[in-house]
């Protein structure tokens, strides 16, 4: 299969695009669960931390790519993917006039950075409701009830 890619590099990138393809479809199709966007917003996240704990998703999208991908192509795959989602997501909670945290720009990397620590913790042994009560809680925090 190596001999496909140009290099190694090239054969991870392959390897992360179909990983978060997946995760973020996982995602996606929790967050339709919900008709309020902000139950929208905490289905996904829920599920992210779920999803993300498995060794696959923790190995790959969690620990190497960060240190295995140049800073720039990890951003573009971020927009495309986790970040895409998650600005998309508090773009949506944005237009109903729920959202208390301004701008979605700035809103968005400290979101899914938060996403990536409760996860990764998880993933290491930590007790998975207190980080799930955690993620509800900054979701709380950064929405307003209707």
């Amino acid at each position: 299969m190596y001999h496909h890619f140009a290099s190694k590099q090239d054969l991870f990138v392959a390897v992360f695009e179909a990983v978060e393809t997946e995760l973020c479809e996982k995602v996606a199709l929790a967050a339709l669960g919900a008709h309020d966007p902000v139950d929208q917003l905490r289905l996904g996240a829920l599920c992210f931390l779920e999803a993300a704990a498995s060794p696959e998703v923790r190995r790959i999208a969690l620990l190497d790519a960060p240190s295995v991908l140049p800073v720039e192509t990890r951003r573009a795959l971020s927009e495309k993917y986790g970040l895409g989602l998650v600005r998309e997501a508090l773009t949506t909670v944005d237009a109903a006039g729920r959202l208390r945290v301004h701008p979605v720009s700035a809103l968005a990397p400290v979101v899914l950075a938060a996403l990536h620590e409760a996860a990764t913790a998880i993933a290491d042994g930590a007790d998975a409701a207190a980080m799930r009560q955690v993620v509800e809680g900054l979701i709380e925090a950064i929405t307003t009830s209707p």
